[in-house]
C-alpha cells in the first residue's frame, strides 16, 4: 500500500496512511460543486464515519486545507480540552496562516505558541476573521448565548444568538466574513431536540 505525502505551506509534509488519503480524497469529492457548477439547494454537506483513533482530526484538516486553502474554516469541537487538541492537529496537517479560537482561555501558553488568538467578543471575531485564509476553532457553546462578560446584551438566555452568530451579523461595523467551510466534531452530540442550543 502506498502513503499520501501531503504538501504544508511551510514546505514540510504529513503522511497519511492509506485509509485516510481515502478518506479525504472522497471528502474533496463529496463536497467539491457538481459539473454544472451550481450550488445544490440544500449545500454541500457530507459525514465521515472512522474508528476512534483512526485520524479523522487529520483527515478533516487535511481535506479542508485541500477544499479552502485560501477561506474561512471554522472548526466546532464539544470541549475545550478537544479545542487545544484540534488546534494542534490542524497546525500539523498544514494550516499556518491566521486563526482564532472563539473562547475564554486568553493567554494560554500553547495557543500562543501556535500562532492563535483567543476571544468571546464578537466585535473582536469580526474584526479578525474579515476575510480568508482564516481559521475559526470554536466549542459548541459559542452557538448559543452564554451570558459572559463579552456579551453586548446581558441577558444570560441560552436561546440568545452566541458569539459566532453575532460575529456573523455583524456589530459596530464589523462583520465576519461567512464560513466557506465548517466542520463539526463530535458530530453526533448535536443532535437531539430543536430547542437544543446546538442542535
Amino acid at each position: 500500500m502506498s502513503v499520501h505525502e501531503t504538501p504544508q505551506a511551510n514546505g514540510s509534509g504529513i503522511t497519511l496512511r492509506p485509509h485516510q488519503a481515502e478518506a479525504v480524497d472522497r471528502i474533496v469529492a463529496g463536497l467539491s460543486l457538481p459539473a454544472s457548477g451550481s450550488m445544490p439547494v440544500g449545500g454541500l454537506r457530507g459525514q465521515v464515519h472512522m474508528a476512534t483513533g483512526t485520524g479523522k482530526t487529520i483527515t478533516a484538516a487535511v481535506a479542508a486545507l485541500r477544499l479552502c486553502p485560501n477561506g474561512v474554516i471554522g472548526v466546532l469541537v464539544p470541549t475545550l480540552d478537544l479545542l487545544t487538541q484540534t488546534i494542534e492537529a490542524w497546525r500539523r496537517a498544514g494550516h499556518q496562516g491566521p486563526a482564532v479560537a472563539v473562547c475564554s482561555l486568553g493567554a494560554d501558553p500553547l495557543l500562543e505558541a501556535l500562532g492563535v488568538r483567543c476571544t468571546t467578543n464578537p466585535t473582536k471575531l469580526a474584526l479578525w476573521a474579515s476575510k480568508g485564509p482564516m481559521l475559526v476553532f470554536a466549542t459548541y457553546a459559542s452557538l448559543a448565548g452564554q451570558g459572559l462578560e463579552d456579551d453586548q446584551d446581558d441577558t444570560p438566555d441560552a436561546a440568545a444568538p452566541g458569539v459566532l452568530e453575532r460575529a456573523l451579523r455583524g456589530s459596530y461595523g464589523q462583520k465576519m466574513a461567512p464560513f466557506d467551510l465548517v466542520v463539526i466534531d463530535e458530530a453526533h452530540r448535536t443532535s437531539g431536540d430543536g430547542s437544543k442550543a446546538w442542535a
